[in-house]
C-alpha cells in the first residue's frame, strides 16, 4: 500500500534548487534524471515508510540517494497515512541545518 507524501516547502525548494543547478551546470538530461531520482525515492518512502532507519530524533528517517550526492529526511507519520519530507540535503552540507522546520507549520 503506498502512502501520501508531503514537502516542507524548503525541501520543494532544495529539489527545484538542484534541478536548477543540474540543468545549469550538467545538463537537462542530467536534470531530468536527478528529478526521476526523487520522484522514484519518494515512491520508496511511500511504499516503505518505515523501511529506512531512524537517524535522528524525532523518528526521522534518511533515505540516501545512489546516482546523486543527496539524502532525504523525513518522517512517517503513521497517524496521517503520509510521510514528510523535510529536507533534501546535498551530502557535503552541514549536518542538521534543516533541523528548524520540525518545529513549523507547512
Amino acid at each position: 500500500m503506498a502512502f501520501a507524501a508531503g514537502f516542507h516547502p524548503a525541501a520543494r525548494f532544495e529539489v527545484s534548487e538542484a534541478v536548477d543547478y543540474y540543468s545549469r551546470e550538467a545538463s537537462d538530461d542530467i536534470a531530468a534524471k536527478f528529478a526521476e531520482a526523487i520522484e522514484s525515492a519518494v515512491s520508496a518512502l511511500k511504499a516503505a515508510p518505515t523501511r529506512w532507519r531512524v537517524v535522528e530524533h524525532p523518528e526521522i528517517r534518511r533515505y540516501v540517494l545512489r546516482r546523486f550526492p543527496f539524502a532525504i529526511y523525513y518522517r512517517w507519520e503513521p497517524k496521517h497515512g503520509q510521510i514528510v519530507v523535510y529536507a533534501v540535503m546535498h551530502c557535503s552540507r552541514a549536518p542538521g541545518y534543516w533541523r528548524n522546520r520540525l518545529e513549523t507549520d507547512y
